[in-house]
């Protein structure tokens, strides 16, 4: 680990604050509209000031200092020279819509375990003006499909997505090269490096050929899923459903109570 990843790149350039900050898997650069009296960089550890209030910084050398009305501070800097660089993504960017909530819908999915690499991203393959997004932990599964800007297929990482969905992201626009994706928001973009795996074949998970099919009330399955929660807390947490009828049947078992 890189102590300089704890810290955040200032950027003035033109009449722009350019903050970055990154862990190497994942780069945030954001932009602010300022007034750059002379162009620079710095980095530092992360401050905080208040919002929607003039903050003036000035850099002499390494040393920073920050002004905003009485509270006044001088920070150590490190050279911006040894800042990890941004990758460029070559190609031209295209509109995913309605990507914020398939985001929603696939993040949780993937796995943590970095055993299971391909596990942990989540799959963006587009094909025939479909575009899918999967992600499997091995025992549940969730896809969601958007209309295509293209074909390609890309492993992005969920730690780096779940970052992405952290921003204010409407409209936003996707380039991809192969080893990484930039998605270009209007005030910022988010580069994140693609996981080079074998993904499983999710469409045997979502087979249209499947047995049973139920619809059910949204809200009520989330209480019932709750009610067993609290009964098993082992770490298994397996939860059995069973059709009956019209009906569908939720059981646990605690495997420490029997």
């Amino acid at each position: 680990h890189l102590p300089i990843l704890e810290k955040v790149l200032l950027s003035a350039e033109a009449d722009s604050l350019i903050l970055t900050a990154s862990d190497l898997e994942t780069i945030i650069r954001y932009r602010v509209a300022v007034l750059v009296k002379e162009e620079g960089a710095v980095v530092l550890a992360p401050f905080q000031v208040e919002r929607n209030k003039r903050v003036d910084i000035v850099t002499e050398g390494r040393r920073v200092h920050i002004v905003q009305d009485a509270y006044n501070a001088d920070l150590a800097g490190m050279d911006a020279k040894d800042f990890p660089p941004t990758p460029k993504v070559e190609g031209s960017s295209v509109e995913i819509e309605g990507l914020p909530d398939a985001l929603d819908k696939t993040i949780f999915a993937a796995t943590k375990d970095d055993s299971r690499p391909a596990l942990t991203g989540v799959l963006f393959e587009a094909t025939g003006g479909t575009l899918s997004l999967a992600a499997s932990d091995g025992f549940r599964g969730s896809i969601v499909r958007l209309p295509s800007p293209g074909d390609f297929r890309a492993i992005i990482p969920a730690s780096g997505l779940s970052k992405l969905r952290r921003l204010k992201i409407d409209h936003v626009g996707f380039v991809f090269d192969g080893y990484q994706v930039r998605f270009t928001l209007p005030n910022a973009d988010v580069t994140i490096s693609l996981i080079e795996a074998s993904y499983p074949d999710f469409k045997q998970y979502f087979s249209k050929d499947s047995k049973t099919e139920a619809a059910v009330d949204a809200e009520a399955f989330r209480q019932a899923l709750r009610a067993v929660r609290i009964e098993n807390r082992s770490w298994l947490k397996v939860t059995r459903l069973t059709t009956e009828g019209n009906s569908i049947r939720l059981s646990t078992k605690d495997e420490e109570k029997g």
